[in-house]
């Protein structure tokens, strides 16, 4: 079972996307072994993603849920820009990998998740967007945990010297260790009249 940390610096108001993510949450923690963690609402500098997956070994996916079936586009188009952001911004450890071995893109991953849409209808939605072929996906109708998007077939963060680093470095970017509410407040100008 995979551990789940809650990043979220917003309250929760029980709203149908809190339901959609504590169910998928659950279906991550509930099939996924032990290594993995999963950061709910992880807040990855203002980004904040819907759910991110870390495995120590095997890698990283950004996943977006898109509760209205009118753009999966837009829900894609939203995780990769946050890997993105891991590779060429804040871990350049990962855009150094990426750059020397094309294949460790298979450690950085994305996914969508539609529940009120078929996989297949979400695929053949996404058919037109270049290289959507590559996003991991779930529907209404679920997936095997033994089917090819949860499952990495090589361990890519294993071989990497600084792999605890990347790692470490990893999970403080999803959940900082102060919480973004301590991080200061907006300044009112007419607070100025006290000093």
């Amino acid at each position: 079972m995979a551990e789940i940390v809650y990043c979220s610096y917003q309250k929760a108001e029980g709203g149908p996307s809190d339901e959609v993510k504590a169910y998928i949450s659950n279906f991550f923690r509930d099939r996924l072994d032990k290594n993995w963690i999963v950061y709910i609402e992880p807040f990855f500098n203002g980004q904040q993603p819907d759910i991110v997956l870390l495995h120590p070994e095997k890698g990283i996916m950004v996943w977006e849920i898109a509760l209205s079936s009118d753009d999966p586009g837009l829900a894609l188009r939203r995780a990769v820009s946050v890997r993105n952001a891991m590779i060429d911004l804040y871990i350049p450890t990962l855009g150094e990998r990426l750059y020397q071995n094309k294949w460790f893109i298979k450690a950085l991953k994305v996914g969508l998740y539609i529940p009120s849409l078929t996989r297949k209808e979400i695929i053949n939605k996404l058919s037109r967007i270049k290289n959507s072929q590559y996003a991991s996906i779930i529907g209404k109708d679920g997936v095997e945990m033994n089917q090819a998007p949860f499952v990495w077939n090589t361990e890519c963060f294993k071989d990497i010297p600084e792999r605890l680093e990347l790692v470490e470095a990893l999970k403080t970017w999803l959940n900082p260790p102060y919480h973004r509410s301590e991080m200061g407040k907006a300044f009112n100008f007419r607070d100025i009249s006290r000093f």
